[in-house]
């Protein structure tokens, strides 16, 4: 077995920023506590993985594959995540600060936004059909020409979507919050 294929090892408290891991495979293990912050991650890939309280902040990301990886509680700011390898890109974050990331033109059907803080992240052009993008704090962030179809909005905060921008149809939306659908518009409601 190559010493770039890491599998079933739980990595917790450790220093990444510093540590080259461009083409390795990591399958089945655990980040807990880990600081990957400014960390060359490109060309590896993360299979089946969780990163749980970890800081990932500006990361480089090229070409990095996320199949089936959770992120819970971690730190993911400045991320841009459209230069991973989009091809199964699979990932779960839950109570997540992902402020100023960019998913711009991804396919995030198989993805999930639960309860993260997204103020100015960057949605053009994205795909978030069928999703849930429940209890987030979206301030300042950008929908532009996004397919939002189905996705789920509920209890999420701060959020203007302008409906004849974005494909919103079968979205779900909760109330006051839904009034950002009309921000645009110059509507008041009372």
């Amino acid at each position: 077995m190559s010493a770039n294929y890491i599998e079933e090892e739980t990595f917790q408290n450790r220093d990444f920023t510093d540590t080259p891991l461009p083409g390795r495979e990591f399958a089945h293990c655990s980040f807990v506590s880990c600081r990957l912050s400014g960390a060359d991650l490109s060309g590896t890939r993360f299979q089946d993985t969780e990163f749980t309280d970890c800081d990932l902040s500006n990361a480089r990301l090229g070409n990095t594959s996320w199949q089936d990886v959770n992120f819970t509680n971690c730190k993911l700011l400045g991320i841009a995540f459209e230069d991973c390898d989009t091809l199964g890109f699979a990932v779960r974050f839950t109570d997540c600060r992902m402020g100023h990331v960019s998913f711009y033109g991804m396919n995030l059907k198989r993805c999930a936004l639960v309860g993260c803080s997204l103020e100015q992240a960057d949605f053009t052009e994205a795909d978030l059909s069928g999703i849930p993008v429940t209890g987030c704090d979206l301030s300042g962030a950008t929908f532009e020409r996004s397919k939002l179809g189905k996705a789920d909005f509920r209890e999420s905060l701060h959020y203007t979507i302008d409906p004849t921008k974005n494909r919103v149809r079968g979205a779900v939306f909760s109330l006051p919050e839904a009034m950002g659908l009309l921000r645009g518009f110059g509507v008041v409601v009372e």
